[in-house]
C-alpha cells in the first residue's frame, strides 16, 4: 500500500469513527482525539470545518457534539432525572444515558429484562418472553375515551420451567 493510500485509510478509518460516535450522542473532546488519532487539533479542527460541515456540530470548551440528537439528549436526562427522585434508580443501577437511549428507543428488543424479587430461579427461555409498550402502558380496546391503563400480559412458561 502506497503512502497515499495509508494516509487516505486513516482519513476515512479516522471520519468514520467520529461520524458515529457523535451519532451515539457522545460528545468529542478534540485534545483526547488528537491524541487517540496521532493527528493535531488543528487537523481535526479541519476536519470538523472542511469535511463534517454538513452535520449539525456545536462546538463549546474545546469539546463537539451533534446537536440534532438533541430532544433525544433532554428526554433521557429527563428519565434519568425521575429515576433518581422517584426512587427506582436502584433497580438500574448502571442507568446511564447509554442504557436509558436503549429503554427509550421504541425497538422490539430490551436490553434487559426485570421481574419481581421472588422471581425465578433461572432466566426466562427466549421463546417466552414478552415486550411491553413504551412506558409499560397500552390503549385499552373498547375504551371510547381513549384513556391509557396498565399493560398486564400474562406468560405462560413450559411446564419444565424451574421455579423456587
Amino acid at each position: 500500500m502506497s503512502q497515499a493510500e495509508r494516509r487516505y485509510d486513516r482519513l476515512s478509518v479516522r471520519l468514520s469513527l467520529i461520524i458515529s460516535r457523535l451519532l451515539a450522542g457522545e460528545t468529542l473532546n478534540v485534545r483526547h482525539l488528537a491524541a487517540e488519532f496521532g493527528v493535531s487539533e488543528r487537523t481535526l479542527h479541519r476536519d470538523f470545518r472542511e469535511r463534517l460541515i454538513y452535520l449539525d456540530l456545536e462546538y463549546r470548551d474545546g469539546c463537539c457534539r451533534l446537536l440534532t440528537g438533541g430532544r433525544h439528549e433532554i428526554r433521557e436526562e429527563a428519565a434519568l432525572q425521575f429515576a433518581r427522585q422517584s426512587g427506582t434508580g436502584v433497580l438500574f443501577p448502571d442507568m446511564d444515558h447509554h442504557l436509558v437511549s436503549s429503554l427509550l428507543s421504541g425497538q422490539d428488543s430490551s436490553p434487559c429484562l426485570i421481574w419481581h424479587q421472588g422471581g425465578l430461579r433461572t432466566a426466562f427461555p427466549t421463546g417466552h418472553l414478552h415486550t411491553t409498550g413504551p412506558g409499560g402502558i397500552r390503549k385499552q380496546e373498547g375504551n371510547p375515551a381513549g384513556r391509557r391503563v396498565p399493560l398486564r400480559q400474562p406468560c405462560s412458561l413450559p411446564a419444565d420451567f424451574q421455579r423456587r
